[in-house]
């Protein structure tokens, strides 16, 4: 493979990228045994890892720009949440913002999370198409009704909202979302700008992910689903995201300074075609 890695005038080869990664990965080995779980061990084989950064990349070229500190410091923060990167799944994607990269989780990764938590019995965010059957109550006894039109044509999409039942039996809901409220929320979002990112490439995910992010907020949650929704919140806000307190020992080089904005000065690049 010919992918290059460049960053402070310098171009690496894939086989230097992924000897550079696997000695970071062997330097911190100490602190990855501590701050790690165990079960999340198999997400960081050094073989592995460079396999899905160089998959993300093809996706997204800006990540060949990205220090090498900032991609492991990334797949560390995707770990220690026991997510995996990678369209394949969903859990979360790597994004470049001012040449460091990012872990972002994605939607299904927040609902891997929730499920963790072993307070929800069930979480499902949907899209609601011109054709279905839906109807929403609030008030005293809120209620959702949606029947999706499975024999014909769905048409296009109008609304996204997101359902949670617990294991005490109570169910929670958010207000439905319009394609436009979305839209509102994307045109924020400094990744929906980056070619190849999520919201040029899986927008109904997004919403999805929009909505399960809002709901996660009045949830009882594990500490993981929490952290995974404050990285969001920071991204979506245009602002590096705090780094877990687990991986707290990495160098700022690898994670960025947090709280810090991610847009001002960036080059935006169109999306392909």
């Amino acid at each position: 493979m010919s992918t290059e890695l460049r960053h402070g005038g310098q171009v690496t080869s894939s086989k230097e990228m992924a000897t550079s990664v696997s000695t970071m990965l062997t330097k911190y080995a100490p602190q990855i045994e501590l701050s790690v779980p165990g079960a999340a061990a198999g997400l960081l084989k050094p073989e592995r890892i460079i396999r899905l950064l160089l998959n993300e990349a093809g996706r997204i070229p800006a990540l060949l720009q990205c220090t090498p500190a900032s991609l492991v410091g990334a797949m560390l923060t995707s770990a220690a949440l026991g997510l995996e990167i990678g369209a394949h799944l969903g859990h979360g994607y790597i994004l470049p913002f001012k040449g460091v990269a990012t872990f972002v989780p994605g939607y299904k990764g927040l609902v891997a999370l929730a499920y963790r938590s072993q307070q929800i019995a069930s979480l499902h965010a949907h899209v609601v198409y011109q054709h279905d059957d839906f109807r929403v109550e609030l008030g005293t006894e809120p209620s959702i009704h949606h029947v999706p039109a499975i024999d014909r044509d769905p048409g296009p999409a109008r609304y996204y909202y997101a359902v949670a039942k617990l294991t005490t039996g109570g169910v929670v809901f958010n207000r439905p979302m319009t394609v436009a409220d979305v839209q509102k929320v994307m045109r924020a979002s400094p990744s929906s700008k980056r070619s190849g990112g999520p919201w040029q490439t899986h927008f109904d995910e997004m919403a999805l992910k929009t909505c399960i992010r809002r709901i996660a907020k009045v949830l009882p949650a594990s500490s993981e689903l929490a952290q995974a929704v404050a990285i969001d919140d920071a991204v979506e806000g245009g602002k590096r995201p705090i780094v877990p307190p687990e991986l707290d020992w990495l160098p700022s080089e690898a994670t960025g300074t947090g709280g810090e904005d991610i847009t001002d000065g960036e080059t935006v690049e169109e999306p392909q075609s």
